[in-house]
């Protein structure tokens, strides 16, 4: 069978590898393969083994918010990242995008904040600039929400109450940055699933037991 590399919207998996040629077989980022198992479209980078993406982060539906942080005058790098991260089925919260006219930015950024299960903080120093972001920060940071960092450049730090979370630089590779950005909030989002699951059955097992009891 042929080996296609499309992940998260498309994974088609060889069978029959070896399970320590496994690490061998996977390709560079954007690779494909022809029924040779010769990789085309090679590029330098390849995924470590850690950051392979597995059929279950391919395949399992990422159901919740996620807020983007940003400066209007980065819009055009920030724009691609967010349809990359919802085609996972994640809805991205994207000012230029999310209001619509007639309504009140403030009121629908924080209601977008606090209801976001992640927050995505592209931070550049147009973002330290903006009359908006800084303010965003510090609402999702009242409102204790998961904050993902991602540096746009050198030479900017981070705000002081996130200056020592581990961040993204997307100055780099910025291929490589936006697949672990996906990454994350994949994580981030399956976590919350398996929790909201574990409730789901704690609640369905005392039911059982006040309906034993009736």
């Amino acid at each position: 069978m042929t080996a296609r590399w499309a992940c998260p919207t498309e994974l088609k998996v060889r069978t029959n590898i070896p399970a320590k040629a496994k690490h061998d077989f996977m390709p560079p980022i954007g690779a494909t393969h022809t029924p040779d198992g010769q990789a085309h479209q090679p590029s330098r980078d390849r995924f470590s083994r850690d950051e392979a993406p597995t059929m279950l982060d391919c395949w399992r539906p990422i159901m919740f918010n996620v807020f983007f942080s940003y400066s209007t005058k980065d819009l055009e790098v920030v724009s691609p990242i967010r349809d990359s991260v919802q085609a996972m089925g994640s809805p991205v919260f994207l000012a230029e995008y999310s209001v619509k006219p007639g309504q009140s930015l403030p009121e629908r950024i924080d209601r977008a904040i606090r209801s976001c299960d992640v927050f995505v903080l592209f931070w550049s120093q147009n973002a330290k600039d903006s009359a908006w972001v800084p303010q965003e920060i510090g609402l999702a940071h009242g409102a204790k929400r998961r904050i993902v960092p991602v540096k746009m450049h050198q030479g900017i730090d981070l705000p002081g109450f996130i200056q020592n979370r581990r961040y993204e630089k997307l100055y780099e590779d910025p291929a490589r940055a936006t697949y672990r950005i996906k990454k994350r909030i994949a994580e981030i989002g399956n976590a919350k699933q398996a929790n909201e699951g574990l409730v789901g059955v704690a609640l369905f097992l005392a039911m059982l037991g006040a309906l034993g009891r009736g």
